[in-house]
């Protein structure tokens, strides 16, 4: 039967056999014409005349002429026309032709199927066609190691071949084989990885001039954070010591010390088997001698007043690091804190001028007690921090008070100060909810209150009063207009209203955080956001971003200026 089929395959093609030297002349014609047949391949039928693939309705476009067929002559019985085309001499010839190599190239999934079908026909057993839908179309590839989804040949009609693993393994050119399973429900959020064929889970990945290696069993890569950890291996920390707070393998620990070269790393991980494979990296890629780790929860090991620089790499909320982070940072100098976060934006903005319409309260869905899987890239909380609120000012300039919708010392007309910070109204016509309003001149924040629609009288006298305060007004405790800049390395909405809302984000984290600094180091300090950093979207209106918050010490900022 498979001989009769092969023989049922081997039709004739329809061919313009020509000279060896307009070979190439030839095929361009046909190909420019749309007469070229790409699913055959070229082939010499002697050393003088050369086959090309056509369609068939090439033989209307031959100017008919008798030619010499001295070339053809084992042909003769074949040859169905003769004459020029393109001013070309050329015969038209039925002969068949090999099937090109990109015809014959398959998938890797249709190339697995395949080894699959054949071996189970060696081995004389049914293949299970009702299964079939296991066989993966995609999968992941560490160094040898093929990674599996999860509903992967899971059926137990697949035991029935032996060395099943093996045939996957050599079909999708491999030397190991693994599967995913469920998320670990435990205070890591560990990987469930099976390991179906090999000795050990451990592989080995370059990254930016950085190699790090990671058992697939029990860690993460990943790769979605790449803008950030560019960021951070152009950072200058030449001299610095940097605190890492969730260094996972060293996804952003590396960076610091190869390449911003930081004088010393404190890097904090409380995973055992992250612990392991951070400790390798750092040997891997020589710089052990510089990193300290510490192993345990962060909030227990991590060292005080040590740091001039923090990084909270630690989504969707870091929040539950920001005392640990202010703790760590040097009393006498301050430091920067780079604070990963989810922000989502609200699904409509208006903007008027450079004024938010529209901006709500930042919900950074939380709950206290937030921990992560262990990845070596930002890390992924399971239970998330505090909504950011009830902010409040923590600069002894400007009184502590409650800025929260449900405060009534901040209902008033626009311009109520708050010492020299001055209070403006979020634009959120009918919405009571607590916001933050900004534009690149503001340090303005404030809370809901009735406006009138946009075109109603009166706006404009409102939209300039608030353009005026904003100009007129400087905050000592975050001033912004000369500092913030923004970063579009991934695709952005266009609307200004999301960057809004970044800003509302960062302004507000920078509020709590400079309260956390008077509690926990306590006299005056001021923080102000330098930068914020779009790393990538989760979703049409939740974006993964840093910002860099500067904080210093009063006396230390005074002396500066």
């Amino acid at each position: 039967m498979r001989k009769m089929a092969a023989s049922m395959d081997r039709e004739n093609d329809t061919v313009i056999v020509v000279l060896t030297e307009n070979a190439q002349k030839m095929r361009h014609y046909l190909e420019v014409d749309g007469f070229w047949d790409s699913r055959r391949r070229l082939q010499r039928l002697n050393r003088n005349v050369i086959a090309i693939p056509v369609s068939g309705s090439v033989s209307s476009a031959i100017e008919r002429e008798t030619l010499k067929e001295a070339e053809l002559f084992e042909y003769h019985s074949k040859i169905l026309a003769s004459g020029r085309y393109h001013d070309l001499p050329c015969h038209l010839v039925s002969v068949y032709l090999p099937t090109s190599k990109k015809q014959l190239a398959v998938s890797p999934h249709q190339r697995l199927v395949n080894a699959l079908r054949a071996k189970f026909e060696e081995l004389d057993i049914p293949f299970p066609e009702e299964v079939q839908e296991e066989i993966p179309d995609g999968w992941e590839k560490h160094e040898d190691l093929i990674l599996l989804p999860r509903s992967s040949l899971c059926s137990f009609k697949w035991e029935r071949c032996p060395n099943l693993w093996q045939e996957v393994a050599t079909a999708l050119g491999g030397q190991r084989v693994a599967r995913k399973g469920r998320v670990r429900q435990d205070e890591f959020r560990s990987p469930r990885v099976e390991l179906l064929l090999g000795n050990h889970g451990w592989v080995e990945h370059r990254d930016n001039g950085l190699r790090y290696t990671y058992d697939v069993r029990h860690c993460m890569f990943s790769i979605g954070n790449i803008t950030e950890k560019i960021r951070v291996a152009g950072l200058h920390c030449k001299g610095e010591t940097v605190v890492d707070l969730y260094a996972g393998i060293g996804y952003f620990t590396l960076p610091y010390l190869v390449h911003a070269k930081a004088s010393l790393v404190h890097a904090c991980e409380w995973n055992p088997n992250a612990v392991t494979a951070l400790k390798k990296n750092l040997a891997l890629n020589g710089v052990q001698d510089r990193c300290i780790v510490h192993e345990g929860d962060n909030r227990e090991v991590c060292p005080r007043g040590v740091a001039d620089r923090v990084n909270l790499g630690l989504i969707p909320s870091s929040e539950v690091g920001w005392p640990v982070a202010c703790a760590a940072l040097k009393p006498s100098s301050g430091g920067v804190l780079h604070v990963h976060g989810n922000v989502t934006s609200p699904a409509k903005t208006r903007t008027t001028g450079s004024v938010s319409l529209g901006v709500q309260a930042i919900d950074l869905a939380a709950k206290e007690g937030g921990t992560s899987p262990c990845t070596s890239g930002t890390r992924t909380a399971s239970v998330v921090s505090p909504p950011l609120a009830g902010i409040r000012t923590a600069d002894p300039g400007c009184p502590a008070e409650d800025v929260s919708s449900g405060n009534p010392h901040q209902k008033g007309a626009i311009g109520d100060r708050i010492g020299p910070c001055v209070l403006l109204p979020d634009l959120n016509a009918g919405n009571s909810d607590s916001g933050f309003t900004i534009d690149s001149a503001g340090c303005s924040f404030g809370d809901s209150v009735e406006l009138a629609e946009p075109n109603a009288a009166g706006h404009e006298e409102l939209m300039d009063q608030l353009h005026q305060l904003r100009k007129d007004v400087k905050c000592p405790a975050d001033y912004w207009e000369s500092e913030k800049t923004f970063t579009n390395r991934s695709r952005v909405d266009s609307e200004s209203g999301r960057k809004d809302y970044w800003s509302s984000w960062a302004r507000a984290t920078a509020r709590k955080i400079q309260e956390l600094l008077v509690d926990i180091q306590g006299s005056r300090w001021t923080t102000h956001v330098m930068h914020i950093e779009h790393v990538k979207s989760y979703a049409p209106r939740v974006d993964h971003i840093v910002a860099d918050i500067r904080c210093l010490p009063v006396a230390h900022s005074s002396d500066e200026v």
